[in-house]
C-alpha cells in the first residue's frame, strides 16, 4: 500500500536554499489552512527544535493550532512561549524555565 499526499498539502517547490525548518513552517502552514491542526502543530513545533531565525512566530502557529483544536491549555502554554521568545532578552528569560538541580545543594549541606 502506498501513501501518496494530496497535491495541496505536497511541499512547496522552487524555494531555493530553504532550510528543512522553514519546509517544516511551510508544510505545516499547508496542514493549517487544510484543517490539518494536529500535523501542523507538530510541524510547526518539529520546526523549533530544528532551528528557525524566529521562532516565535512558529510557536504562535503552534499556538493557533492548538486553539482550532478546542486545546485551550496548550495554546495558552504556546502563546506564553511565543512571546517569551519574541522579547529581547528572551535567552535570560528562558533560564527560569529550566529545572534547578537540588543535588548540588543537598551535598553542600551535609
Amino acid at each position: 500500500m502506498r501513501l501518496e499526499i494530496a497535491p495541496e498539502l505536497q511541499r512547496p517547490t522552487g524555494l531555493g536554499t530553504t532550510t528543512s525548518a522553514e519546509l517544516l513552517v511551510a508544510e505545516g502552514d499547508l496542514l493549517f489552512d487544510a484543517g490539518r491542526y494536529k500535523e501542523a502543530a507538530a510541524s510547526f513545533e518539529r520546526a523549533m527544535q530544528l532551528g528557525l531565525a524566529r521562532p516565535h512566530e512558529a510557536a504562535s502557529k503552534v499556538a493557533r493550532s492548538y486553539a482550532k483544536l478546542g486545546n485551550r491549555k496548550q495554546a495558552s502554554r504556546w502563546t506564553e512561549i511565543a512571546e517569551l521568545l519574541d522579547s529581547p532578552n528572551w535567552e535570560l528569560r528562558c533560564e527560569a524555565f529550566r529545572p534547578v538541580s537540588t543535588r548540588g545543594a543537598s551535598d553542600r549541606a551535609t
